[in-house]
């Protein structure tokens, strides 16, 4: 063997040797990043998985190693407000997971390529960018990548104020983690989600339940910064909730392990949070130390949508102190801040902000102009409005075509059928008149021909019949989610103008009609939505005891004020045993099933009647029924009162809106915990409609429970 080849092998062997020592280096700082703990040395774990994932790419390894290392690398640059180096990261990943045909390298790339433009604020690139990742992981078959990605579609509806629509996406992927046992930091994840959307919708109760779950959970893990994310949760649900001793205390406990572990943007957010706590409390100037020490951590890491937040609250700050001008600083500066990441909510919140400031100097004619650019900012939203109205009117027009076409189908349906039914009296007669073997023979075999013909017309009808209605019952679940969001729009900037025109009673007058109308379309997307769950078998019961009657007593309250004011005796009856008796059961959809009926039978009695609730017992089941002196439901329309869209022909009596939706909703709920609601015929004192809800004793198992 010659020198040179023996300089070959020896050469090959060096470089094997190390890129498999490249390679085990890697995977050690990987598995360091993925410990998701932040302590001091973070920064240090950083640089080392950084220098490591260089040595791969200088020996030219393209393995799914390398690509890991940059997903987690783009993460932990975004939180240190890197977005150049965590954009390069995600983009190398997201490229070698296509190259090597890995589609969840591919999804993990695009979700963090998301998450740096989301603190960017360019919402519609984020969008794109996990829908995609969705969509891979769905084809993979990544379950928990797919629960990951609806958490992340849920961020985005929260934050354009589809509050029910982000908080489905976020159950249908706490019930995918519950199912295929994700990690406690995933499940703790989801429900801090959650808990974020309880918040905007004014639940404090239930946020703070969520995210006191999320707590133990992550408490479990040790990861300190995980909990510390938790006690950050807890202790600004508690502020909401006027506990601000609580409160403070959490939040106290969030900084001090922030501080310890050396995360910056969070011990930030955790100032904020205590800065807003100190200002409701009435302590200025602890509020304005605690802000100010915030700001001063988002200006050193180069957080620009933290800062434009926290200038905001400094602002508030010196307004409730009485310091306007220095109010109209940090409210310029938050203008700055937000024009740069392109925060619209932000830039409103200074604008108002920024006016009062002017009022309160005295400066009329610039407070004017603050007012005029925030009026400005309500004009492009409503632009966005007008162009969802033409998108919507398009949307009708295929939907009118799509109609169009089944009636065309169903058409040919029947004329199939007809075809069919004269193709078998035909053989039927050829088979009594023939003459003839041969005759028979052939005039069989011919009719036989015109019935299989007729008969695979009539399925092909049949199956593109089905094809397109489920085409638009697909059609109209999305227009009823799409809707949601311009339709919150609609009631916000209505109540802007309610607010804005104090001396225009019409503009009032007007605002609050909108309001109206768009509270009513609210409420009937929800119900089309909450009927397709239901159909399609998403309701998930979470079962637990419950008190059917004390569920009735409090929907009755809820309904007190609406029953007075049609001049109704609406009361619960029935002994304490029965109405506190226990099944196995899932309370808000008990809730929600008796709170239709309830309002139902508001709807629909006259003036001066009397509506009953009354909660009883058996030795096999606990029933709620609740019983009106209105006008009953005629026999005729009784076998139909369960069915998608029914009227009986009552109208209500105070004109109210009804859809036919509310019955057939409530009567999926029933049969979703096992339960039944039924209408009864028996002739009652009151005399109008009796609706009972029948609930199974606790000795039968509860659906999807182990017996």
């Amino acid at each position: 063997m010659t020198v040179m080849a023996w300089g070959l092998m020896w050469a090959g062997g060096v470089v094997g040797g190390w890129a498999q020592e490249a390679e085990a280096e890697a995977r050690r700082w990987l598995e360091a990043l993925r410990d998701g703990e932040a302590t001091v040395e973070r920064a240090q774990i950083v640089r080392e998985a950084e220098a490591w994932r260089e040595r791969l790419a200088e020996t030219g390894v393209e393995g799914k190693l390398r690509g890991n290392l940059a997903v987690e690398l783009s993460w932990e640059y975004r939180v240190q407000s890197e977005y150049a180096l965590a954009e390069a990261r995600a983009r190398e990943a997201a490229a070698l997971g296509e190259r090597l045909e890995e589609p969840r390298l591919q999804a993990d790339g695009l979700n963090a390529l998301g998450g740096v433009f989301w603190r960017r604020g360019d919402l519609a690139t984020v969008w794109e960018h996990w829908l995609q990742a969705m969509r891979l992981r769905e084809a993979a078959g990544d379950q928990a990548g797919v629960a990951a990605s609806l958490s992340n579609l849920g961020i985005l509806l929260d934050s354009e104020g589809d509050f029910a629509g982000a908080l489905e996406y976020y159950q249908r992927a706490l019930e995918i983690d519950r199912a295929i046992g994700s990690a406690p930091l995933e499940v703790a994840s989801t429900l801090n989600n959650i808990g974020a959307v309880h918040e905007q919708m004014n639940r404090e109760e239930a946020a703070l339940s969520y995210h006191r779950e999320a707590l133990a959970l992550r408490e479990t893990t040790g990861d300190v910064r995980e909990i510390a994310i938790s006690y950050n949760n807890v202790g600004a649900s508690l502020v909401d909730l006027g506990r601000l001793d609580e409160g403070r205390e959490a939040l106290q406990r969030s900084l001090e392990m922030r501080r310890a572990i050396g995360d910056r943007p969070g011990e930030a957010s955790t100032l904020g949070e205590l800065g807003k706590l100190e200002r409701l409390a009435g302590n200025l100037d602890l509020a304005e130390l605690h802000a100010a020490a915030g700001l001063a951590i988002y200006v050193e890491i180069a957080e620009p949508w933290g800062e434009a937040d926290v200038a905001n609250q400094l602002g508030e700050i010196a307004l409730a102190a009485g310091e306007p001008e220095l109010a109209l600083e940090y409210f310029e500066r938050a203008r700055e801040r937000a024009e740069q990441v392109g925060g619209p909510l932000l830039l409103a919140e200074q604008w108002d902000g920024r006016a009062r400031a002017l009022e309160a100097m005295g400066r009329w004619e610039d407070a004017l102009a603050a007012l005029r650019e925030h009026a400005a900012l309500r004009e492009q939203i409503v632009g966005d409005a007008s162009r969802r109205r033409v998108e919507l009117l398009e949307i009708r027009h295929d939907t009118q075509q799509r109609e169009l076409e089944v009636t065309r189908l169903r058409t040919a349906n029947e004329r199939a059928a007809q075809e069919l039914a004269q193709a078998r009296f035909e053989r039927q007669a050829m088979v009594v008149g023939a003459t003839g073997l041969v005759v028979f023979v052939m005039g069989l075999g011919w009719a036989w021909r015109r019935q299989r013909q007729a008969t695979r017309e009539a399925r092909e009808a049949h199956a593109r019949l089905r094809a397109l209605g489920e085409q638009k019952d697909q059609f109209l679940r999305i227009v009823a989610h799409d809707l949601r969001g311009p339709l919150g729009n609609v009631r916000w900037m209505a109540g802007l103008l309610r607010e804005d025109a104090t001396e225009i009673p019409e503009a009032r007058r007007l605002s609050t009609m909108i309001d109206e109308v768009a509270g009513r379309l609210v409420a009937t997307t929800d119900r089309l939505l909450d009927l397709d769950r239901i159909e399609s078998g998403a309701v998930q019961p979470e079962w637990q005891d419950v008190a059917p009657g004390e569920v009735a007593r409090k929907v009755v309250a809820q309904y007190a004020a609406a029953a007075r004011g049609k001049d109704l005796q609406l009361e619960v009856v029935g002994d304490e045993s029965s109405l506190s008796e226990v099944v196995r059961s899932d309370a808000r959809l008990t809730e929600q099933v008796l709170d239709n009926l309830v309002s139902n039978a508001v709807k629909f009695t006259p003036v001066g009647g009397r509506i009953e609730v009354r909660g009883c017992g058996t030795d096999t089941a606990v029933m709620v029924d609740v019983i009106d002196s209105g006008p009953g439901i005629p026999p005729e329309a009784r076998e139909r009162l369960f069915a998608r869209f029914a009227q009986v022909g009552n109208k209500p009596t105070a004109g109210e809106g009804s859809h036919g939706l509310g019955l057939a909703i409530a009567h999926g709920l029933a049969a979703a915990m096992g339960a039944e609601l039924r209408y009864e015929t028996s002739t009652h004192p009151l005399g109008g409609a009796w609706f009972s809800v029948r609930f199974p004793q606790r000795a039968a198992a509860a659906p999807g429970e182990a017996s």
